[in-house]
């Protein structure tokens, strides 16, 4: 059937007409709302405000679809409630002759790959992690996701972020974090600093999903010194993020917050009960924006020879340097070092360029930064050290990729989820032995897979303001798997996607075991 201009134009009018009869729906509400800001609020003010402005409200508004909306303003239901979190996992007896080392996973926020002195000798003032990395094994390939909070999702469920926490707020109850899985087989588990994980209902914070106690705070970022979020958009108000376990920290903000949590994790330490197991994740809210460090730390690079923002964000690493310097020293003290697993990891690049958050991130000679799919975005520094590390291992760097085919050989339960970390650690608390050999094919971490086999990078640019879904590509990061071509985002006019060419096709070769 053939449709004329003319049918087009009296199907318009009647549309217009039906609109301008019932007062225009949800078209009235909204010019309403602009005419008249509190118009629920009070009957008789929006009455009023209508008389004076009925030629402002038409032809959205009748008259009379105006005042019945004054007299009958729309009610929002209430929000349904979430269920109550998961009932806490029953115990579970350890496997005869499990190895149950300690367990530190300690995250540096924000730091890019020269922000770290091994990596930029002279010029970053970092001895403690310099010597542990140098006593233990340098993971020289580590991928983590681009930005923060989905690496830390990661961290806390063994699954991919493409499953937990590549949008949203929070992690699904139903996804059980690593805590409470090693808190089940006797771990005493405490959190300290960011968590990023979800702050909503109780059961998102730390305490709700498996740790004994937490202190820190709850958002991704905020005020160093007054522990201040200045974002309403994350609260819906300005205020304090800082929190003790299961209530706000009174009265304890208003310090560096880096010395904050030192002094917790001292504490935590000093009274821990070893005849337990100990896992702490310890997550710095240094080298994250905004760049704020007390001075005895910038002065440490002076100028001329460093601008004052290099000062800063180079500050916060040796601030983060001496946490790591005192946490080995009391796990020490305490005997607990000949026996503990440290683990060391960025959540993600440092930030580059004037347009990220503390744009000061240093990560020579990879290219790109935080928030990208660049080397420099997702490739960072990490290490395993402590006694619990073979002295034969000691000393060591690996450059093998994590890839799914060594996820697969480990035995694991759901070990679809290539997530090295935690196949390792679950590995480990439940009695396996974990390979340490040169390959790392009994076990992802810490050898990061098979060292023979490379991701293919091809540089693709990609016009701006061209979707990925347009160029035919289908974008897939090594450790995240194929990614759906509208989450991807090109940052810039040239941007890198990650292909699966024929060497990952070589290690994961069904696309859904890389999608798990």
């Amino acid at each position: 059937m053939k449709i004329t201009f003319i049918q087009v134009a009296i199907g318009l009018a009647c549309i217009a007409n039906i609109l301008r009869a019932d007062g225009g729906g949800t078209g009235c509400q909204k010019k309403l709302t602009k005419v008249c800001p509190n118009w629920e609020s009070n009957e008789k003010d929006c009455l009023s405000c209508v008389k004076e402005n009925l030629k402002k409200l038409e032809p959205e508004c009748t008259q009379q679809k105006a005042e019945e909306k004054c007299t009958n303003p729309p009610t929002t239901p209430p929000p349904q409630p979430l269920p109550p979190a998961l009932p806490p996992l029953p115990p579970v007896p350890p496997a005869p002759g499990a190895a149950r080392p300690n367990v530190i996973l300690f995250v540096v926020d924000d730091q890019g790959r020269a922000n770290i002195g091994y990596h930029n000798p002279g010029n970053v003032i970092s001895p403690n992690m310099d010597k542990l990395a140098a006593s233990g094994v340098k993971l020289s390939r580590h991928y983590v996701f681009r930005w923060c909070a989905p690496t830390r999702s990661a961290l806390m469920t063994g699954r991919l972020p493409y499953h937990v926490f590549q949008s949203g707020n929070y992690v699904s109850r139903e996804m059980i974090m690593l805590p409470a899985k090693l808190k089940q087989v006797g771990y005493a588990t405490h959190q300290v600093g960011k968590w990023h994980l979800g702050l909503l209902y109780s059961w998102m914070t730390p305490v709700g999903r498996g740790f004994d106690t937490s202190f820190g705070y709850l958002a991704g970022g905020e005020d160093h010194f007054t522990q201040f979020q200045k974002n309403p958009k994350t609260f819906g108000c300005v205020g304090v993020d800082l929190y003790n376990s299961t209530s706000p920290a009174y009265r304890r903000n208003g310090t560096y917050g880096t010395y904050l949590y030192n002094a917790e994790i001292q504490r935590v330490i000093r009274e821990h009960d070893v005849t337990k197991p100990l896992f702490m994740y310890i997550a710095l809210q240094v080298m994250h924006a905004p760049q704020e460090v007390p001075e005895s730390f910038s002065k440490m690079y002076p100028s001329p020879k460093y601008d004052n923002d290099y000062a800063i964000m180079n500050g916060m690493a040796t601030a983060a340097d001496q946490v790591l310097g005192n946490t080995t020293s009391a796990l020490e003290m305490k005997g607990l070092w000949a026996n503990t697993l440290f683990i060391y990891t960025s959540d993600n690049g440092g930030p580059a360029g004037q347009l990220s958050s503390g744009h000061s991130g240093n990560n020579w000679p990879l290219r790109g930064g935080k928030t990208n799919n660049f080397e420099g975005g997702i490739r960072v520094n990490a290490f395993v050290a402590g006694g619990f590390v073979p002295k034969s291992v000691g000393g060591q760097t690996r450059d093998g990729c994590v890839g799914c085919l060594c996820a697969r050989r480990s035995g694991v339960p759901h070990t679809r989820h290539c997530w090295g970390m935690y196949a390792c650690v679950a590995r480990v608390i439940v009695g396996h032995k974990c390979g340490w050999h040169k390959h790392g094919t009994s076990c992802m971490f810490p050898l990061q897979g098979v060292s023979a086999m490379r991701i293919e990078q091809l540089r693709v640019t990609i016009p701006p303001g061209t979707s990925m879904a347009a160029t035919g590509i289908q974008p897939c990061v090594p450790w995240l798997g194929l990614m759906h071509t509208a989450t991807f985002q090109p940052a810039s006019p040239e941007s890198m996607a990650w292909t699966c060419g024929a060497t990952l096709r070589a290690m994961c070769p069904s696309p859904h075991v890389l999608r798990s």
